[in-house]
C-alpha cells in the first residue's frame, strides 16, 4: 500500500517502466566522463 500519492508518483516515474525517468538516477560523474569539450581558436583579424 502506498503511503501517499507523491511517493507513488515518484516510484512509478523512476521505475523501469519509464525509460525517461531512469536518467535522473544516473550518476553525473558517469555521464560527464563520456563527454569531451573540443575547442578551436582562430587568429583575430587585424
Amino acid at each position: 500500500m502506498w503511503i501517499n500519492f507523491a511517493a507513488a508518483y515518484s516510484d512509478y516515474h523512476v521505475s523501469g517502466l519509464n525509460p525517461a525517468g531512469n536518467a535522473c538516477l544516473a550518476d553525473l560523474a558517469f555521464v560527464a566522463s563520456r563527454f569531451r569539450i573540443v575547442q578551436r581558436r582562430r587568429p583575430a583579424a587585424a
